[in-house]
């Protein structure tokens, strides 16, 4: 869920934002599951036509429900295994600074956010990401664009060991097939090490999207 109210100043160059995104995650097979409000403050302002920066901060509100192994020592030799929940909430800062560029066929957008997200394998994660990605639009139906971001990432949920420093690449195309609807294909590299296992891991991600727009028009 994400509401976001824009109001622009009478310069007509700066937009002030407020923004409060829901996010939640369930993990059926462990029982986890994980909760988040952010409360996000902040403006655009455009230098030129073709020259903009955009800076938003604010509050993430967090609670994380897990289940934790615990260890009972019955009868000896006899030890049983019991899951006990924990629940925590935490309070996060958000911050997001990011320029962009136009030219006449081409954007480049670049920046670096301070965020906080489930992770796909249970645990919550706060991650520190620089990014940037650069567009060109060849000609009125095909287009290409490049990504990529370096983000360090640490847990911040009880009990995680989670330190990693992360690389993404992702190149992509896109084709206007008809006036609604559009064809995009991309492939995306990742590289992880692990600092507090000192390994690392790498994978590759092929995706291919359809897309149909259907305006809506209402009349009085």
């Amino acid at each position: 869920m994400n509401l976001q109210l824009n109001y622009l100043l009478k310069n007509a160059k700066t937009t002030v934002a407020a923004i409060i995104l829901g996010r939640a995650v369930n993990y059926p097979t462990i029982d986890n599951y994980y909760r988040n409000l952010g409360t996000y403050a902040g403006l655009e302002h455009k230098f030129t036509e073709d020259w903009s920066v955009s800076l938003f901060g604010g509050l993430n509100y967090n609670r994380f429900i897990s289940q934790t192994a615990v260890l009972s020592f019955g009868t000896f030799p006899v030890v049983r295994v019991r899951q006990q929940k924990r629940e925590t909430f935490s309070l996060t800062p958000y911050f997001n600074i990011e320029g962009q560029r136009k030219w006449e066929k081409a954007g480049l957008a670049f920046g670096y956010k301070l965020d906080q997200s489930a992770s796909g394998g249970g645990t919550v994660l706060e991650y520190h990401n620089a990014y940037a990605r650069v567009n060109y639009q060849a000609t009125e139906r095909f287009g290409a664009g490049m990504g990529g971001s370096l983000y360090y990432s640490t847990g911040s949920s009880p009990g995680s060991t989670y330190d990693n420093l992360v690389l993404y690449f992702s190149p992509e195309l896109n084709y206007k097939i008809t006036e609604r609807l559009s064809a995009v294909s991309g492939y995306r590299y990742g590289w992880r090490h692990d600092l507090a296992r000192e390994r690392t891991a790498d994978r590759h991600f092929v995706w291919i999207n359809l897309s149909y727009a259907y305006p809506l028009h209402y009349q009085r």
